[in-house]
């Protein structure tokens, strides 16, 4: 039977390597736990880390995350579908939105609970993923900023994710920019800037990240150590978080072309 081992020192090591980075160069951070599938084995030992946020892709990982530990904040990090709004507010302290009839929604949901939702709206910065277009950006945030149960905690974007294009300083700044004008422009505070995922990680230390772009969210560096930009290992974090062990059930060399007429293969 195959089965995935997790490498408690090497999380711990990764975790806290990770954690001096980001208090150096005065940022935040939370973990992103999606790759653990709501397997609450794996999930405590994150959890006993005590990072300030998690993020997660699934609203059944984060059920689980909160069956764990209620009280930690948790994110949901992509644009929720309509449906499940209700439910994901009981488990998502944070959400991601880039649609005005979804955030109207969540207001109203949010209402009727009895809570006020903290949101992060994601702009569009060319990886074209996900976003409110630049253009829109002041009209959108000021409609939003009229809906009495929605909290904006953050503007971001994801870079890298879809399509491939890198992030730059250029574009960080211009979302830190944003920022700047969007406080001016509504007397408001906006607390985190968050374009940080695991491929601007490694620009820190480069001096590539503005002051202004102050929040990451990272997983494939916490749980593999490894540098999207350069596409190798972060020389002071550990590679070996998780380890793979399966049956081998056959074992031999063969042909690397098939010299035969084949069909369509259906697998």
């Amino acid at each position: 039977m195959a089965y995935l081992e997790l490498n408690r020192e090497a999380l711990q090591h990764n975790y806290h390597v990770i954690e001096s980075t980001i208090r150096h160069h005065h940022k935040d951070w939370g973990a992103v736990t999606k790759i653990l599938c709501g397997n609450k084995l794996f999930l405590q030992e994150v959890l006993q880390l005590q990072p300030k946020v998690v993020f997660d892709s699934r609203m059944s990982n984060l059920k689980a995350i909160k069956s764990l530990q209620p009280d930690i904040m948790t994110g949901y990090i992509k644009p929720p579908p309509k449906r499940i709004i209700s439910k994901l507010l009981d488990v998502a302290d944070i959400t991601f939105n880039t649609q005005f009839s979804t955030i109207s929604l969540i207001n109203k949901v949010a209402a009727d609970k009895g809570i006020r939702h903290k949101i992060i709206i994601m702009i569009e910065m060319g990886d074209l993923r996900e976003g409110v277009l630049r253009e829109s950006v002041i009209d959108f945030y000021s409609r939003v900023f009229e809906l009495s149960n929605i909290e904006i905690v953050g503007l971001g974007t994801n870079l890298n994710c879809l399509n491939g294009v890198m992030p730059s300083y250029d574009k960080l700044i211009q979302l830190s920019l944003y920022k700047e004008l969007l406080e001016a422009r509504f007397n408001v505070q906006i607390p985190w800037v968050t374009a940080g995922t695991s491929v601007v990680y490694p620009m820190l230390d480069l001096g590539l990240v503005p002051a202004g772009m102050n929040h990451f969210r990272l997983g494939e560096t916490l749980f593999f150590g490894v540098d999207l930009i350069e596409n190798g290992p972060i020389p002071s974090m550990r590679q070996d978080v998780f380890r793979f062990f399966a049956e081998i059930v056959e074992i031999m060399e063969k042909p690397d072309l098939i010299d035969q007429p084949a069909g369509i293969n259906v697998a």
